[in-house]
């Protein structure tokens, strides 16, 4: 029941590894949910909005998971427009979402607000290593930074394939291992960091190569144990 329509067959509705161009007309979002009965795995997406990239109005209130939104790419367009990367409202009590390892990139145009929370202080928020450019009128909106974001960044997102430019993402995701990246270095900050990777889906650079279009991995691996990989894909 996100913006599709289409009914989940767990508790779970899992958005990874996506080039979304929510740029068509001012009014456009590019994900939009508002059931309350399922979490929420958003990862390695790049988004290219103009208005709003994420809208999420309901929460699951499952007490034991989490909702991601994790390793995720925002390029906002040129727009002279308040607009916001992520609008969220209304996390129940026992709801727990994780922000983590996105990168924001903004317009000097307009008035542009990164994150946008409203009506969120009943669940358990955690919002850390993120950056955000110098482009944003506001970082993050109904609550305070922890410490751990970077803000004011100088790094620009490629409006295309969602790949960043020199500036201080490398190695600036969350320090616990599950986040690492394939090459087993601290995670980078956007959709091309972390073991679901954008390189997984689109590892030509380009949209009309990618070949992986789900991934199930484990996010930690220990010495002795077998690594189980699952890849359901397609060879143009």
């Amino acid at each position: 029941e996100a913006s599709g329509g289409a009914i989940a067959i767990s508790d779970t509705i899992q958005i990874i590894g996506n080039r979304i161009y929510c740029n068509a007309t001012y009014t456009t979002i590019g994900i939009t949910i508002s059931s309350q009965k399922y979490f929420y795995q958003i990862n390695n997406n790049f988004f290219s909005y103009q208005q709003r990239a994420i809208l999420i109005s309901g929460w699951t209130n499952k007490t034991v998971g989490n909702h991601e939104i994790i390793n995720n790419s925002f390029k906002r367009l040129n727009y002279n427009t308040t607009s916001y990367a992520l609008y969220l409202s209304g996390i129940p009590t026992g709801g727990v979402l994780k922000i983590y390892n996105n990168l924001f990139d903004g317009y000097y145009s307009g008035s542009p607000t990164a994150i946008y929370l409203t009506s969120m202080t009943n669940g358990i928020l955690f919002i850390s290593y993120n950056a955000f450019n110098n482009t944003f009128s506001y970082y993050i909106t109904g609550t305070t930074n922890d410490g751990t974001n970077i803000t004011g960044g100088t790094f620009t997102v490629d409006s295309y394939t969602g790949q960043p430019t020199a500036g201080n993402y490398i190695n600036a995701g969350h320090p616990d291992t599950k986040y690492y990246d394939h090459d087993l270095s601290r995670n980078d900050l956007g959709c091309y960091g972390g073991s679901m990777s954008a390189r997984n889906f689109f590892p030509a650079g380009d949209a009309n190569h990618n070949r992986v279009y789900m991934l199930s991995i484990p996010n930690n691996v220990y010495t002795g144990n077998p690594i189980k990989v699952k890849a359901d894909s397609f060879d143009k």
